[in-house]
């Protein structure tokens, strides 16, 4: 049995293509279709979606009014507004204190703030926030916010540590279906031990270009090494 066609046995039997879910939106003025791979309409054992995590971390820093990415709805199957009431009343994120929210708002508005009581404007960012801190209730701070920033809990920090490799897969995505959030979850299902990320994003290339390697597929192989490469380039080695 030559090289290729073993490989081709070993490896293409997996299979890097999966069936995917499809969705149709009707606006007022179109229609959009999109799919969405079924593993990432899938639960955790934690009741939550793998979109859900990658939201926990997105929202920490904004407000709950926060303009929303479309990838939450058409590659996650989400929607964001429904999965962040459902995080909130699980536990997973909070509101901020109206001083913690301040640091959502702009240099103009916090200067804004120190004017109405004829405060000093000048410093960073951090110097008017806490300059304000020490002038005004909390009451009085709040009265200038209109949304709250939104915080992550302990909880949250927790379950993201435990998937810890979800954030990274969307952050990464290397855009041709290779390695993403859906494909890392397949790969590390598989394994019983906790693999580092750059592990996870290796082996996926790896096996991509196995795969095109025995099918001849030279451009594709061109990009599974440049995807490679930029990992290397990405952790400096």
């Amino acid at each position: 049995m030559g090289i290729f066609n073993f490989l081709k046995k070993a490896i293409v039997g997996e299979g890097s293509q999966h069936n995917t879910v499809s969705y149709t939106k009707s606006l007022p003025n179109e229609s959009i279709s999109y799919s969405i791979d079924p593993i990432l309409l899938k639960k955790f054992p934690n009741g939550l979606l793998p979109g859900e995590l990658v939201l926990i971390n997105w929202i920490e820093g904004k407000t709950i009014n926060a303009k929303y990415p479309r990838y939450f709805e058409t590659t996650y199957g989400i929607e964001a507004k429904q999965s962040l009431e459902k995080l909130q009343n699980e536990g997973y994120i909070k509101e901020a204190s109206p001083i913690e929210s301040l640091t959502a708002l702009k240099l103009p508005e916090l200067k804004g703030i120190l004017k109405t009581k004829e405060l000093k404007l000048s410093g960073k960012k951090a110097d008017l926030i806490s300059r304000i801190g020490e002038n005004y209730s909390s009451d009085e701070i709040e009265s200038f916010i209109e949304n709250r920033m939104i915080r992550v809990t302990d909880k949250g920090k927790k379950v993201l540590e435990e998937y810890y490799y979800i954030v990274p897969a969307h952050r990464y995505d290397s855009k041709d279906g290779v390695y993403n959030v859906a494909n890392a979850i397949r790969h590390v299902s598989k394994l019983n031990y906790k693999p580092g990320n750059g592990d996870i994003s290796w082996a996926l290339f790896q096996r991509s270009y196995m795969e095109h390697a025995v099918k001849f597929q030279y451009g594709l192989m061109t990009i599974d090494i440049r995807n490679m490469a930029e990992q290397l380039r990405r952790e400096k080695r």
